[in-house]
């Protein structure tokens, strides 16, 4: 069994491992909690995420038309297709970030997938740089309320 502790100025995580798996997880009161009462930080673990949006919107259609149907999806995957396909009502320390004049353009759903609009151009996501993908995240987190003061967004 291994015992982690993260230490982040002045906030101590605690993470206990057993059985290659999270066995326990403490953190400080202070974090924000989700809707739910979940403390669930955002991980952009790849911007591959992409790539892969249109098939994890499929998978949950399908999970939520027949519960029997029997897979699964890393955590950290399924949480950020949740944050990116799922818009908060605006809360207190709201940080709008102002990424489009950064990247010269925005990403915009259209019909569950995402595109690249740049000067009034409509950019598959396979033919945008990785850097601009990273950004693409950030916009799209913070134009859907996710991204507030206090928020733990962490890049693998």
């Amino acid at each position: 069994m291994e015992v982690l502790n993260l230490s982040m100025i002045r906030t101590l995580f605690f993470v206990k491992i057993k059985n290659d798996r999270c066995d326990e997880f403490n953190m400080p009161k202070e974090y924000e909690y989700d809707e739910l009462g979940e403390f669930r930080p955002i991980v952009i673990e790849t911007p591959f995420i992409w790539n892969i949006l249109p098939t994890l919107n499929t998978a949950n259609s399908l999970r939520a038309r027949n519960s029997e149907l029997d897979f699964e999806i890393s955590p950290l995957i399924d949480d950020l297709h949740y944050t990116l396909t799922r818009k908060l009502l605006p809360k207190e320390g709201d940080i709008k970030l102002n990424i489009k004049t950064i990247i010269e353009g925005e990403f915009i759903e259209d019909n569950g997938s995402f595109i690249f609009k740049k000067e009034d151009k409509d950019i598959e996501l396979s033919n945008v740089a990785m850097g601009i993908k990273y950004f693409g995240i950030l916009q799209v987190l913070s134009n859907s309320n996710y991204l507030y003061k206090r928020t733990n967004t962490y890049f693998r």
